[in-house]
Formats: structure tokens, sequence, C-alpha cells
């Protein structure tokens, strides 16, 4: 038994998901996070303190179980109005209506499950290496933004047997009189942040490591890294790292950076539709240009709304650069 934030009592459960081979990551979360809201309103009003005396939406039942989720969630001016909707979901019967980021979604719904509870992903039968790929990643994004321990566990495929296997000897050696322990079929286990793919080596792509982070203050950064996190060929982004074309140049401190495959991306926000830095911009694209980057410049508003698709988009520059 643990206590979530309000002092409420609630036990850790395991939320077991049989997954479809995924095409995106976000198809994957998308679904868990359905099991995760049809759970937590199974769950209602144990999460709540102070709902139980509610007994229905009549009246100012709906009211009250809002107020009591915004309490619940500290003040928090994300979490206040997802809980309050999953409140009222759980209370009228209705669905939870998903108007919210997923990452704020899967960080509520984190909190309502409750601290120690587990999310068990069952993959589907003859994923390919793409769509395992697109699993583990899946898989990491959700323990990452619900802060629950995810567990997927990925079964490798047998050996290919040998065309023409090779004759049995005729005098065959004695058998030992101690014969191994015979092991068990290898299987890959998603645990934390680490997986192994079948036929792929333990760093998905033996890449970099990701230098760098988003900026603090940019959310469109923070939520274009939560999806780049999961993504094989982004390993060796660098996020806010300087570029230096020449030492006699000033250096340029791109938002997020491929030095190999030679892209930079830009993210701008709405400062940057004004004439001076409008100019600026196009400035510095062009001497980036010259030194044989591609410049792609996406608005903040697209992260936010689709980062899939922005990623989408960077990686086939990507792996063109590095082809």
């Amino acid at each position: 038994m643990v206590r979530n934030r309000g002092d409420s009592a609630v036990s850790p459960v395991v939320l077991t998901h049989a997954a479809a081979a995924p095409r995106r990551m976000s198809d994957l979360v998308a679904a868990v996070l359905r099991d995760m809201e049809d759970l937590a309103v199974r769950r209602f009003p144990q999460w709540l303190p102070g709902a139980e005396q509610i007994a229905g939406p009549g009246g100012a039942g709906v009211r009250a179980v809002r107020m009591l989720a915004v309490r619940l969630a500290a003040g928090d001016r994300h979490f206040g109005p997802f809980l309050a909707d999953l409140a009222e979901a759980a209370l009228s019967g209705r669905p939870c209506t998903a108007r919210l980021p997923a990452e704020v979604r899967a960080a509520g719904l984190g909190r309502v499950l409750g601290t120690g509870s587990t999310i068990a992903v069952t993959p589907p039968r003859g994923m390919s290496g793409s769509e395992a790929e697109v699993l583990a990643a899946g898989c990491r994004w959700l323990e990452r933004w619900s802060g629950l321990h995810v567990q997927c566990r990925l079964q490798e495929p047998p050996p290919p047997a040998p065309r023409n296997p090779p004759a049995a000897p005729r005098n065959p050696p004695p058998a030992s009189p101690n014969p191994p322990a015979a092991h068990p079929e290898p299987s890959v286990v998603f645990r934390g942040t680490h997986v192994a793919l079948p036929g792929a080596s333990p760093g998905l792509s033996g890449a970099r490591v990701a230098r760098g982070r988003p900026h603090h203050a940019s959310r469109a950064e923070q939520r274009l890294e939560s999806v780049l996190a999961g993504c094989a060929w982004a390993a060796d982004r660098e996020w806010n790292q300087g570029y230096h074309a020449h030492p006699l140049t000033n250096p340029i401190r791109p938002d997020l950076l491929w030095r190999e495959a030679r892209v930079i991306v830009e993210i701008d926000d709405d400062s940057h539709l004004r004439p001076e830095k409008f100019a600026a911009d196009r400035q510095r694209d062009v001497r980036l240009q010259r030194d044989g980057f591609v410049v792609l410049r996406f608005t903040s508003h697209a992260v936010l709304s689709d980062p899939w698709s922005v990623a989408r988009e960077i990686e086939d520059f990507v792996k063109r650069g590095k082809r």
C-alpha cells in the first residue's frame, strides 16, 4: 500500500496491455493511455480523497469532484484540468476526452494509478525488427512520462537451420558424465531505459549518445526530445551545442544538430516572425547551407501539436545525410 499525493491510499496495480504490431510509436502510446484511463475510471474514487461521499453526477456532484481533483493536483496547472476531466468521466460514466497532450495524460495517470504500479506490454507474435523497435520506443516513452515501470518481453527469433547440415561423425566422442544444464530460450527484456532488439546491438544502432539537452524554457524542444529519445536513428543528436565553421568566425548554436548527417533543426516561436529576426535567420541559414548543412525550420505550434510527424520528417533527412 502506498500513499499518493493528497494522502489517498492507492495500492499498486499491474496493467496488462496486449499490443498490436505498431507502425508508429503514437499508436502504441494512444492505446496504452486508453487502457490506463479505463483502469483509473474503474478504480474511482479510491484515488480521489473526499469523493467517496459523492453519490453521482446529479446536483453539484460533477463540480465537487472537479474541485477535489484540482486540489489533488496541488495547483499544478497541467495536471489539474486532466484529473478534473478524469474524475468527471468516472462519476458520470462518460469516456474521458483526450483534449490534453499525451505527456500530461501519461503523467496524470501515473500519479492516479499509484507509485509501484507496472504496465506490462505483451507484444504480438511475428513482429518485424522495425516493429519491435517502434514498440520498444513506445515503452521507453511511457515509462519516462508516466513514472511507472514498463515491462515488455520481446522474443528473439530462432536461428535459421543450416541448408546442408554436417554429417554425423562415424565415431562420436563418448558422452560426458556431467552434461551441461539446459539453458532456456534466449529472450530480450525491456526494463527501464535499456532495450535490446532481435538482431541489434545493445545500443540499438551503436551511435553516439545524445549531447546537450533541450532548453528548460522551451516546451516544444522538450516535447520533441520526448519523441526522439525513443528513436535509434536520432541517437547522435546534439541539443544547443555550438558549431564553428572556422576559428575566425562567430560560433552558431542551433537548437538541434546532427553533425555527421549535416542536418540542423530550428524550432521557431512567434518572435522569429519579427522582421529583424526573420532576416537574421535567413542570413544564418545561408551560411550553414554553404557549409553543407540542411536547415529544417519548424514552428513551436507544429512541434507541440504533432511531434511525431516532425520527427518523421527529420528522420528522412538524417538518414539521407548519413548515406
